[in-house]
């Protein structure tokens, strides 16, 4: 998996002296947990540094709307005294001029980093491709934060996001890709990706974000609480996101292009939705589904089916629901 050039996100900082408490009455994750990583080689020493904390360096977190469903995912971590926010660049104007009607009083700026670089990739590819400092890569895992001349690290399962605050483009192996092969990648592992056509359709427990840590509940009260905490607490969960395979019924085969938020139906005259698409790469997709629909034949249109994958990249054995 070469590094790529990830044009599908955008940056946001967020600083002031009450950026963390605003952060934490906003977003699902207990922004408190996050440490203060300081810029450093990403060598020996920072290794060292980010093995020895016990809380991720950076959190995937969702931002919702007081009915509790998400507007944006964000990964979110900080540096210094400043927070940033990655998330998808059609959401990022909106989703700033939001944040700020709620700062009120309080000491908190909200920028749009619109020269940020960001690109990703496979942590092997990271050191080689971008003239990184060895990584030592058996010694990081998943939710690890390294900085380097201000440049932060994401470790990210077996892949790296590299973001620039102040823009100054990599010389990378393949800057034609557009992020087809991260986002590739986060439909093998199960990492949604919302856009503005998916934004607000689903509660965050729909994404699974609560089997990939990006959802607190030992934390204070944040915007649609209320309605995570109850469908978390009362286990009424309807819906899950699953892998899916797109698939072509009829011969000779069209190519047709599917899309975030298409519907998912449960019969072929497509008059039964049972879910929508969140994220689509090829015949791939991740789709959140009604549970008692996925051991049934799925469909997206006439002449074209959805199958869930037997494995999925997390445990679900434990869900029911109807």
């Amino acid at each position: 998996m070469t590094i790529e050039t990830l044009p599908q996100f955008a940056l946001l900082k967020i600083s002031g002296a009450d950026a963390g408490s605003f952060l934490q009455g906003q977003l699902t994750n207990d922004v408190f947990q996050l440490g203060s990583v300081m810029d450093s080689i990403p060598g020996e020493e920072a290794i060292k540094d980010s093995a020895s904390r016990k809380t991720p360096g950076w959190q995937l977190s969702a931002y919702c709307n007081p009915k509790g469903r998400t507007l944006a995912l964000f990964y979110l971590w900080k540096q210094g005294d400043d927070f940033f926010a990655l998330l998808d660049r059609d959401l990022v104007k909106p989703i700033s001029d939001r944040l700020r009607m709620f700062v009120l009083r309080s000491q908190v700026t909200i920028e749009m980093l619109s020269e940020a670089s960001i690109c990703g990739g496979a942590s092997s590819d990271a050191v080689a491709d971008l003239k990184l400092p060895e990584l030592r890569l058996n010694q990081v895992q998943h939710g690890d934060l390294l900085i380097s001349a201000g440049v932060s690290i994401l470790i990210v399962n077996a892949r790296v996001l590299v973001v620039d605050p102040q823009g100054h483009e990599p010389a990378i192996s393949d800057s034609n890709q557009k992020g087809t092969r991260w986002m590739s990648a986060d439909i093998e592992e199960g990492i949604p990706h919302l856009g503005a056509g998916t934004s607000e359709l689903f509660i965050p427990q729909m994404l699974n974000l609560d089997l990939l840590n990006g959802i607190s509940f030992n934390k204070g009260c944040y915007t649609g609480q209320e309605i995570v905490a109850r469908m978390h607490y009362l286990g009424n969960l309807k819906q899950r996101m699953f892998r899916t395979t797109i698939q072509s019924i009829n011969e000779p085969k069209t190519e047709i292009i599917y899309q975030s938020a298409d519907k998912v139906f449960a019969d072929p005259e497509l008059s039964k939705p049972v879910g929508h698409l969140v994220n689509v790469q090829g015949d791939r997709a991740l789709a959140v589904l009604r549970l008692h629909s996925i051991e049934n034949p799925l469909y997206l249109q006439a002449g074209t089916s959805l199958q869930v994958d037997i494995s999925q990249p997390y445990p679900l054995e434990h869900i029911s629901g109807g």
